[in-house]
């Protein structure tokens, strides 16, 4: 039986790979209808803006399928918007279970996570979902080559929307030897359980980050607010503690 636990793959571990082993909003994923008489489907159809964001929790599963001509398919659904993937519920999910249920190929845990952005705006999560008590969306898909991308190496997800980060707020800022820049979104206790808020800023001399030679880390407070926007596609990575960014401009 494949349990939740304090977990985030990476995508996935090698050992899994191929096997079933990796194998307020809420209402929308729930039966009924929202206050209006609007219905879940109609509800589901619209852009969603959530604000209140920062350093909200929220976890994701990963359900994966082989693309014929080579390489895979991650769907990704979260519980953003739909409460805090209460910690029992998300131990007790068995993935081997809901990947044969989905008919996926695997299924796979991301998370718990914490999101650095105040608001997010024009998502259209669709698919509504209930795993184990955990209502979910799906909110973006990945095709990949590989199940483990490496730690600041890019990847490609599809989705549409922008994180909107307050003037005042504290942003975090990869930077690569060619000058491009990458805005921290989501950080994770999994590899680092000291990681919050506060000590995101000492990244840049954390040695469990592996920040490569000639990166740089900074930390700095916006004068003015800070929209990333996806039309239909983001580009991201992850570094050594498996914080996730997104590439700017």
């Amino acid at each position: 039986m494949s349990r939740a636990g304090e977990t985030d793959s990476s995508f996935f571990q090698p050992k899994r790979v191929g096997v079933a082993l990796i194998a307020t909003l809420s209402v929308l994923a729930l039966w009924g209808t929202l206050p209006g008489g609007v219905t879940r489907a109609e509800a589901a159809k619209k852009p969603v803006s959530l604000e209140r964001m920062f350093n909200s929790r929220y976890c994701e599963i990963f359900g994966v399928s082989a693309i014929p001509t080579g390489g895979f398919s991650v769907q990704v659904f979260n519980s953003v918007g739909l409460g805090y993937c209460p910690q029992d519920k998300w131990d007790a999910l068995d993935f081997s279970a809901i990947a044969i249920s989905e008919g996926w190929m695997a299924a796979a845990p991301n998370g718990p996570r914490h999101w650095l952005m105040d608001t997010i705006t024009g998502a259209k999560p669709t698919n509504p979902k209930n795993f184990g008590g955990i209502p979910m969306r799906q909110v973006a898909t990945i095709e990949t080559s590989t199940l483990q991308p490496q730690p600041f190496t890019e990847f490609t997800i599809k989705r549409r929307n922008t994180w909107v980060f307050n003037k005042g707020r504290t942003v975090h800022i990869l930077t690569d030897p060619a000058g491009t820049r990458y805005v921290m979104q989501a950080y994770t206790k999994t590899v680092d359980p000291t990681l919050n808020p506060k000590t995101l800023r000492n990244l840049g001399s954390n040695p469990t980050a592996a920040i490569p030679e000639g990166w740089t880390f900074i930390s700095r407070t916006l004068r003015r607010p800070l929209a990333v926007k996806a039309a239909g596609e983001a580009t991201i990575l992850r570094d050594g503690v498996r914080s996730v960014y997104q590439k700017l401009g």
